[in-house]
């Protein structure tokens, strides 16, 4: 299995890695997530090679 790993950090500048398997988008993962620490949306910041 394909997998991407992803920097992502809330609106209130919390970071944290996601981990996206094959099948996947970055947008689906981000739509259907919210900080672990204080429950604000994400947003993309990068992507990890």
């Amino acid at each position: 299995m394909t997998r991407t790993l992803f920097k992502i950090e809330c609106e209130k500048g919390h970071n944290a890695n996601a981990l996206i398997w094959e099948g996947q988008t970055i947008q689906n993962y981000i739509q259907s997530k919210k900080c672990n620490s204080c429950g604000s949306p994400l947003h993309q910041l990068s992507k990890i090679d």
